[in-house]
C-alpha cells in the first residue's frame, strides 16, 4: 500500500563508498548538524534534535468580515530592507459573504499585514479592492464570490529581474467553479464535486510593488484533479504548493501536491513532489519526493511542504495530516544537501506539534512558503494554526508564532564526561573558526543516557563543574597540528551563537589556509549547534 521503509540513510550515505575521508569545500556559511554529512567519527556523545518555542499568543486574528473565522498562512512572511515585515496571508470563509446566495462550501480571501517588530501587527487599509461596500480594506487581490477559490500561494522578490513589473512573482493555485458546491441539506460537506473544474491550475501573477498584481492568463501549471485511480499518475498537480528560489543552483523549485492513488490504493493519498524552472513559466514534470511510509501513523498524508535555502544546506517544512485519528497538521523538519534529494529530519518527530485541541495552535497548521525570519540571535517561525482538526465546524484560527535558537535545528551534546566530534576533511577560505555552543552551568546534571526518538535522555546525575567546548585541529590524516592542539585551544564557555575559537599562539587559522584540515571538538557539559570558518570578525548566519 505504502511505500517500503528503509534505514533512514540521507542519499549520500547509500553509495557504495566511505566518504568520510573525502573533502568537504566550504564556505563562511554555517554548517550544521541535521545529518551526519560533516562526521567522520564521534565518541560519547549524541546528537539531540529540537523543537522552536511557541509564542504565547497568536500574532494575528480575524478581526474584519472579510477574513473569516480564521486566517491561513497560505503565503509568505517577507522581511524588507527596512527590517520592517510584510506578511501576506488567507482569511478562510465559512458563511455567504455579504449577504449572497451560497454557492460554496467556503470562500478564501488574499490580505496584507505589516510590523515592525514581529509580534505587533497592523492590516493596512490598501484601498485596492473592496469588500461588498467596504472600501477600507487589506485585500491585495479581489474577492470572487463566485467561482475561483484562492489556494496556497508563495510571493517572491526576484531581485535578478530585468522588468521592474515583474521583480514581484507570486504562484497561486486557483480552485476552479464547482470544486466544492454547497449542499443545502450538508452545508458542512466538502467532498469535490465530479467536474470539469473550469479554470483551476497554477497561475502566476506578477507586480511591481507587491501589491498591484497582473495575472497571467494562462496556468503554469495545469491541474492534477482526478478521482478516478487508473488516471496514475496524474498529468498536472493539485493545490498547496509552495516556491522557493534556490540561490545556489539559481533556480526556482516548486514543492507540489500530487495525488497517490495507484491501483489498489484504498483511497487517494496526499503526496509530494518538486518540480524546476529557470524563468518561472516552464517547468520540468513532477518527480515524486515524499510518499506516506509503511511504518509511519497510520493514515498520515502529506499536505503541503516547503523548502529553502539555510546556510549550508536546504531546510524545510513537511506539513503531515493525521487523517485517522484527531485530523490534525502538524510540521516535521526536512533538509536535503543539494536541493533534489531531500529526507525527512529527527526521525520523523514532530519539529512544531500541536498545542492541545480547543486552542488555537491545536488543530490545522499551515504554512507560510518562505525561510525562518531571522531576529536578533533567534529564527522566527510564522504559521497558521486553529483549534481543531481539518473540517471541523466552527474551528478559529490565527498566526502563530514559534522561536528557535540561530542554527538551532539540532546540536551534538557531550555530558560530565567528555565526547569529541571529528570532522570530514575540510578545504576551506576563512580565517576565523566561530562556534556556535550552550556551554552549561555548574551544578546537578546527567552523565549517562540514551537516545530516545531522537532526544537525549539523561538517566545518571552528579554535581558537575561548568562545561566548556575546545577545538582541536587535525590534518586531513587524523594527526594534530602544532600550536593547534587540545592544550594550545583556550575553551569556550559562553553561551553564544558565535563564539570566536582562539589558541594560545594564534587567534584564528590565517597560518593554516591553503591546507585541508579536520576539527576535532571536545565536548564536556555542553551542546554543539553548528560551526562557520569566516573571512574574519564574527559570523553571525545568513537571515540579516
Amino acid at each position: 500500500m505504502y511505500e517500503k521503509s528503509a534505514e533512514h540513510y540521507s542519499w549520500w550515505q547509500k553509495q557504495p563508498i566511505d566518504v568520510r575521508d573525502w573533502p568537504i569545500l566550504i564556505d563562511e556559511k554555517s554548517q550544521l548538524f541535521v545529518d551526519d554529512y560533516m562526521i567522520a567519527e564521534k565518541k560519547n556523545v549524541e546528537k539531540q534534535f529540537h523543537q522552536p518555542v511557541t509564542f504565547e499568543t497568536p500574532v494575528l486574528l480575524p478581526e474584519h468580515p472579510w477574513e473569516g473565522v480564521t486566517c491561513l498562512a497560505h503565503g509568505t512572511v517577507i522581511k524588507e530592507a527596512s527590517g520592517r515585515l510584510r506578511m501576506y496571508y488567507t482569511g478562510f470563509l465559512l458563511e455567504a459573504p455579504i449577504d449572497m446566495k451560497r454557492t460554496q462550501v467556503a470562500y478564501n480571501t488574499v490580505c496584507m499585514a505589516c510590523s515592525e517588530d514581529g509580534i505587533h501587527w497592523e492590516k493596512p487599509e490598501l484601498g485596492l479592492h473592496p469588500y461588498g461596500d467596504r472600501n477600507d480594506t487589506n485585500l491585495f487581490l479581489p474577492f470572487q464570490p463566485e467561482g475561483i477559490i484562492y489556494e496556497q500561494f508563495s510571493i517572491l522578490y526576484d531581485e535578478k529581474e530585468k522588468d521592474p513589473g515583474r521583480r514581484w512573482k507570486m504562484g497561486m493555485f486557483e480552485l476552479g467553479k464547482g470544486i466544492f458546491n454547497y449542499d443545502p441539506e450538508n452545508p458542512t460537506d466538502v467532498r469535490m464535486s465530479a467536474g470539469p473544474y473550469e479554470g483551476t491550475g497554477f497561475y502566476a501573477y506578477y507586480s511591481s510593488d507587491g501589491l498591484h498584481w497582473n495575472k497571467a492568463p494562462e496556468p503554469i501549471m495545469t491541474s492534477g484533479w482526478s478521482l478516478n485511480p487508473e488516471n496514475w499518475p496524474l498529468p498536472g498537480v493539485s493545490e498547496n504548493e509552495s516556491i522557493m528560489y534556490d540561490s545556489v543552483r539559481n533556480k526556482f523549485i516548486a514543492f507540489v501536491r500530487i495525488w497517490d492513488c495507484r491501483p489498489g490504493m484504498p483511497n487517494m493519498i496526499r503526496a509530494r513532489a518538486i518540480c524546476e524552472s529557470d524563468d518561472f513559466i516552464h517547468w520540468t514534470t513532477p518527480r515524486v519526493l515524499f510518499l506516506p511510509l509503511e511504518d509511519d501513523e497510520p493514515g498520515l498524508q502529506f499536505y503541503s511542504s516547503t523548502g529553502f535555502n539555510y546556510e549550508s544546506m536546504y531546510l524545510g517544512l513537511l506539513r503531515c495530516w493525521r487523517s485517522g485519528t484527531t485530523k490534525q497538521l502538524y510540521f516535521q523538519l526536512v533538509s536535503s544537501r543539494d536541493g533534489q534529494h531531500w529526507e525527512r529530519a529527527a526521525h520523523r518527530q514532530p519539529f512544531i506539534d500541536n498545542a492541545p485541541l480547543g486552542t488555537i495552535g491545536g488543530g490545522y497548521h499551515s504554512d507560510f512558503s518562505n525561510p525562518p525570519i531571522r531576529m536578533g540571535g533567534e529564527l522566527w517561525f510564522y504559521y497558521g494554526s486553529s483549534q481543531f482538526g481539518k473540517n471541523v465546524r466552527p474551528n478559529i484560527g490565527g498566526i502563530c508564532l514559534a522561536k528557535l535558537r540561530l542554527d538551532g535545528f539540532a546540536s551534538i551534546e557531550g555530558g560530565y564526561a567528555t565526547g569529541s566530534l571529528i570532522t570530514r576533511p575540510l578545504d576551506f577560505c576563512g580565517k576565523q573558526l566561530t562556534i556556535n555552543g550552550l556551554p552549561r552551568k555548574a551544578g546537578k546534571f546527567g552523565v549517562a543516557g540514551s537516545v530516545e526518538h531522537g532526544m537525549f535522555v539523561n538517566t545518571g546525575i552528579v554535581e558537575g563543574k561548568a562545561g566548556n567546548i575546545a577545538v582541536e585541529i587535525l590534518d586531513r590524516h587524523y594527526n594534530p597540528i602544532e600550536g593547534y592542539g587540545l592544550e594550545d585551544c583556550i575553551p569556550v564557555t559562553e553561551d553564544a551563537v558565535a563564539s570566536p575559537v582562539r589558541w594560545k599562539n594564534h587567534g584564528d587559522l590565517s597560518a593554516l589556509e591553503g591546507t585541508t584540515i579536520r576539527l576535532k571538538f571536545y565536548i564536556t557539559h555542553a551542546g554543539l549547534y553548528s560551526f562557520a570558518i569566516g573571512k574574519g570578525g564574527v559570523k553571525f548566519g545568513l537571515f540579516n
